[in-house]
């Protein structure tokens, strides 16, 4: 299961998640790098796909990919 996280990642390369998380055993990730210039697109467009994307419909579309 694939699962985004935020967190921040310190000038000596160190990684703080900014949530939670229940890991059993050592995990990989994948770490994105978000320029800050485009945070503010990133959040928007988030936001803004949410709406389509939490409708039950939608949900009921894609139930058998789970």
């Amino acid at each position: 299961m694939l699962k985004t996280l935020r967190a921040i990642i310190k000038r000596d390369g160190s990684v703080e998640l900014k949530e939670k998380i229940n890991i059993v055993k050592e995990t990989e990730a994948l770490v994105t790098i978000l320029d800050e210039s485009n945070y503010d697109i990133f959040y928007v467009s988030e936001r803004s796909l949410a709406k389509e994307w939490l409708l039950e419909d939608e949900e009921k579309a894609w139930k058998h990919l789970k």
